[in-house]
C-alpha cells in the first residue's frame, strides 16, 4: 500500500506553498459515492501541482499474500482495508500506523484447490457505514466489525461455499441495509444479490439474478411442446401462465360446461395479452 502527498515545499516546476489541508479528504464507499461514479470533487491536487506529488508512506502486504486487490475506503481520517486472505487494516491514513486489525480465520485453504474451484486468495475490500465495518470472507460469511475498536458484532453465512460458492467482492450499503453478491458464477454457482440488517445481520430479502436449473428444464420443456404445437414459445408459455392462474382461481374441467367457460375465460385474457387463442381449431 503507498499513500501519496505533496512533496517539500519548492519542489518541482511552478513550485508553490501547499494547499491547505481538507477536514476529511474521504473516500467513502467502494466508488466513492453510492452510486460507483469514482469521481472525486476535491481540487487540492491540479495540472498545475501535479508534479509535487510524492511518496508520504508505504505498507507492505506480508508474509503468505498474493494478490492485492482491495480498495481503500477512508472516512474520518481512516483508512479501511483488507488482504487476499481476508484480514482486515484500519490505518491511520495520514500516516500509514495501525489502529486495529482483524483476521477472521476462514475456513479455506487459500493455497489448495477448493470445492468452487477458485485457487487463489483475493479480496476487494470493506464498506464503512453506521460505525461498523463489513466484509465478504473466501468462505461466504459476512462479518461486522465495530469502526472504531475492530472487534466483531455479528457475522452470518452468505452462501455454501460446497456448492462453488466464494466472495471475492466488497459488500454495499443503504439506508440500514448491507448488500452481499455471490462469486462463483464461472465454477456453475448461481448469481444473486442478498441484503442484510446493517445493525444485526438479519437477512432482508435475496433475489436471484441466474434462473434455478429446474426453471432452465422446464423452459426446454415449454420449447418442445410449442414445437409440437404450432406455436410460439412466448405464446405457449402465457397460455401456460394463465391456464394455471385460473386453476388458481377456481377454474376446472370436471364439471360439465366448466371446461369450456374455462377455455372462453383464458381466451380472453389472452387476446388482452395479444397472444392467439391456443383452443382455436384450423
Amino acid at each position: 500500500m503507498t499513500a501519496c502527498g505533496p512533496g517539500p515545499a519548492g519542489h518541482g516546476p511552478g513550485a508553490a506553498a501547499p494547499p491547505a489541508p481538507v477536514s476529511d479528504a474521504g473516500w467513502p464507499s467502494f466508488g466513492g459515492t453510492p452510486d460507483n461514479t469514482r469521481y472525486s470533487p476535491l481540487r487540492q491536487v491540479s495540472a498545475a501541482n501535479v508534479a509535487r506529488l510524492g511518496v508520504a508512506w508505504t505498507r507492505e502486504e506480508g508474509f503468505g499474500q498474493t494478490t492485492w486487490e482491495s480498495y481503500p475506503i477512508v472516512t474520518g481520517g481512516t483508512m479501511y482495508l483488507t488482504t487476499s486472505t481476508n484480514a482486515v487494516w484500519a490505518l491511520d491514513a495520514a500516516t500509514g500506523a495501525m489502529r486495529w486489525s482483524y483476521t477472521p480465520a476462514p475456513h479455506v485453504n487459500f493455497f489448495g484447490s477448493t470445492s468452487g474451484g477458485a485457487t487463489f486468495p483475493a479480496n476487494r475490500g470493506v464498506a464503512v457505514a453506521g460505525g461498523m465495518v463489513y466484509e465478504l470472507t473466501f468462505d461466504c460469511r459476512l462479518i461486522a466489525l465495530d469502526a472504531r475498536t475492530g472487534k466483531p458484532r455479528w457475522q452470518v453465512a452468505v452462501a455454501d461455499p460446497a456448492q462453488g460458492y466464494y466472495e471475492t467482492t466488497a459488500p454495499a450499503t443503504w439506508d440500514g441495509l448491507v448488500f452481499a453478491g455471490s462469486s462463483g458464477g464461472d465454477s456453475g454457482a448461481r448469481g444473486f444479490i442478498a441484503a442484510y440488517d446493517g445493525q444485526t445481520g438479519r437477512p432482508v430479502w435475496r433475489t436471484y439474478t441466474v434462473p434455478a436449473p429446474e426453471m432452465l428444464l422446464a423452459l426446454g420443456v415449454v420449447r418442445r411442446e410449442a414445437a409440437e404445437a404450432g406455436r410460439r414459445p412466448a405464446h405457449h408459455l402465457a397460455h401456460l401462465v394463465v391456464h394455471g392462474a385460473l386453476h388458481l382461481a377456481g377454474h376446472d374441467h370436471h364439471r360439465a360446461g366448466e371446461a369450456r367457460r374455462m377455455e372462453l375465460a383464458e381466451a380472453r385474457i389472452l387476446h388482452r395479452l395479444r397472444v392467439p387463442n391456443p383452443w382455436k381449431r384450423a
